[in-house]
C-alpha cells in the first residue's frame, strides 16, 4: 500500500463529501480517503479554504509500480480540478 497526503485549495462552499467522492472515483487504485485538516487564512484567499486528505493507493492483485502511482496522481489531480475546481496547495 502507498499512503499519500494532499493539501488542496478550493472554494469555501465545497464540502468534504464532494472532495472525497472526487478522490475516490478518480482512479481504481484509491482504496481509502480521509480528511485530516481544514485551514483558512488570508494567504489562501477570501472565500477559500485548504482541506488536507490522506489516501491509500492499492492494487488487489499486485504491487503498484512507480508508473501506476504517477498515473493515479495525475488522474486524481485532473478529477479534483474538473469536479470541485480544487488546486494543489503549494
Amino acid at each position: 500500500d502507498e499512503v499519500r497526503d494532499l493539501a488542496l485549495v478550493m472554494k469555501e462552499e465545497i464540502t468534504c463529501s464532494e472532495v472525497e467522492q472526487a478522490i475516490a472515483s478518480s482512479c481504481k487504485y484509491i482504496s481509502s480517503v480521509s480528511l485530516f485538516d481544514v485551514y483558512r487564512s488570508a494567504q489562501i484567499g477570501e472565500g477559500k479554504k485548504s482541506m488536507a486528505y490522506s489516501f491509500t493507493l492499492r492494487a488487489e492483485d499486485r504491487t503498484l509500480t512507480d508508473d501506476d502511482i504517477k498515473f493515479a496522481m495525475e488522474a486524481l489531480l485532473k478529477a479534483l480540478k474538473a469536479k470541485v475546481n480544487a488546486d494543489l496547495r503549494m
